[in-house]
């Protein structure tokens, strides 16, 4: 019995994995790795797991969509539930649709939001910037060019069978001069890194002091979940909210990984005392 920490080490980048397992064997933190098998939702390397554990998760977006919707094929109904609750993660809470509403300083602040199978054939005249509502990423967000069909456009990338069931948001594009993640738990920013500079993948730590502001002051305007990944970005008029995501599934870049593992598992720690 304990916290045990759960890698997902199949469907990811070897060094996201690597960092990961590298931070939990500095900290001394008790861990498994596993698997999900590729086109199904089978999830290996738990046979042997102690049940009465409890369990962080780290992985891809699928391991939440399958911990969210509770379609594991292989895993019992206990041991579910108690893999739940290793991640932080409540649908509508993650839904940007729903948290358009509360007058939050989004990047798409005012986006279109339609239903995606009464709008396959959509186009438009100009490029638009398109992204799925919920944060489990259906598929892939991006500019779809003018003239482009939306069915086309998603099919043309990497997508899930049962996207046509989900929402999309439709924005103008915005020029972004920088991107940068932060996972933040309850009010408090742990740790964050920039990720993409002039529309280019630039992974480090180098945030700006400015941004790292805004980030203290945005981190207490909404809490999806107790753990959170908030993304910012800095545009022509003013930093503001990229999206939220579940921590559990996202990429951690050039973060602190050690610190931000640290304050998680005494989180979990201060929770089941």
């Amino acid at each position: 019995m304990g916290i045990k920490w759960l890698v997902q080490d199949t469907s990811r980048s070897i060094y996201a994995v690597n960092d990961e397992v590298n931070a939990l064997n500095k900290l001394g933190y008790s861990f498994s790795t596993f698997g999900i098998l590729p086109f199904t939702n089978t999830i290996t390397g738990l046979d042997d797991i102690d049940k009465n554990s409890t369990f962080i998760i780290r992985g891809g977006t699928k391991i939440v969509n399958i911990l969210e919707y509770g379609t594991a094929d292989n895993i019992s109904n206990e041991l579910l539930l108690k893999l739940k609750n290793g991640i932080s993660h409540i649908d509508k809470m993650f839904d940007q649709a729903y948290y358009s509403t509360l007058n939050l300083p989004l990047l798409n602040s005012n986006s279109e939001v339609l239903n995606i199978k009464d709008n396959l054939n959509l186009s438009f005249s100009t490029d638009k910037f398109v992204k799925p509502s919920l944060d489990m990423k259906a598929f892939n967000a991006g500019i779809m060019e003018a003239g482009t069909v939306l069915k086309y456009y998603i099919e043309s990338g990497y997508y899930r069978e049962n996207y046509i069931n989900e929402k999309v948001l439709i924005h103008d594009c915005i020029h972004i001069h920088g991107e940068y993640r932060f996972i933040c738990l309850y009010d408090k920013v742990i740790t964050g890194s920039r990720y993409q500079q002039e529309g280019r993948l630039t992974i480090n730590t180098d945030i700006p002091q400015k941004i790292l502001d805004c980030a203290n002051e945005y981190v207490k305007l909404y809490h999806p979940a107790d753990i959170f990944t908030m993304d910012l970005c800095e545009t022509d008029n003013g930093i503001k909210i990229v999206e939220y995501n579940c921590w559990n599934g996202s990429g951690l870049y050039a973060m602190n990984i050690e610190l931000l593992f640290s304050t998680i598992q005494d989180y979990y720690k201060n929770k089941v005392q």
